[in-house]
């Protein structure tokens, strides 16, 4: 009575298999059941392995519409680019979804968004999407992201964070706008 319905998605970053390949699963909540014992959706790598899909997650609701939106952040993925995938809340779910390439990790599979590490790190070993957080940081009631990258350019303690501000106009897929620079 009254009481809200919970999601859940989990990252798993051996996906069961023990070669780090990550996968994450999304558990929606029902009102007289609660969580499933299966998860509803899987997204998974589409090839490769070592990526950690999952490493780090974060659900907020990005650009402004009635559903949360969901960022899986990778760790040492392809060459450590380490890219994070945003994934729009949508009324309808597929079962299966996909997140990038071993050999291309800007592919966005079946992503709405791919969130790639700064140009001038090419050092190798930055950890991009180390970490994820949100927060209204503009007060223009949406959700911004946070996305760290712990030792850019291969450097201790040259960590960084990035924003990428809220984006109302992405609402089915990848757009031409500044976020996606």
């Amino acid at each position: 009575g009254g009481k809200p319905i919970y999601d859940i998605a989990v990252g798993a970053i051996d996906g069961g298999s023990y070669d780090f390949e990550g996968v994450v699963f999304i558990y929606f909540g029902a009102e007289t059941t609660g969580l499933p014992s299966s998860p509803d959706v899987v997204i998974s790598p589409n090839a490769g392995s070592g990526n950690q899909l999952g490493y780090a997650l974060d659900s907020f609701n990005w650009n402004g519409d009635e559903y949360d939106d969901l960022a899986i952040g990778t760790y040492q993925y392809a060459a450590h680019e380490s890219p994070v995938y945003m994934f729009l809340g949508r009324d309808i779910w597929a079962a299966t979804y996909t997140a990038g390439d071993d050999t291309a990790p800007a592919y966005n599979g079946d992503a709405d968004l791919v969130i790639l590490r700064a140009d001038d790190d090419n050092a190798g070993d930055g950890q991009f999407g180390w970490n994820l957080s949100h927060s209204d940081l503009d007060n223009d009631g949406l959700d911004d992201l946070l996305i760290s990258h712990m030792n850019f350019n291969g450097s201790p303690n040259s960590d960084r964070v990035y924003i990428l501000w809220s984006d109302p106009t992405l609402t089915d897929g990848i757009n031409s706008g500044s976020n996606t620079e």
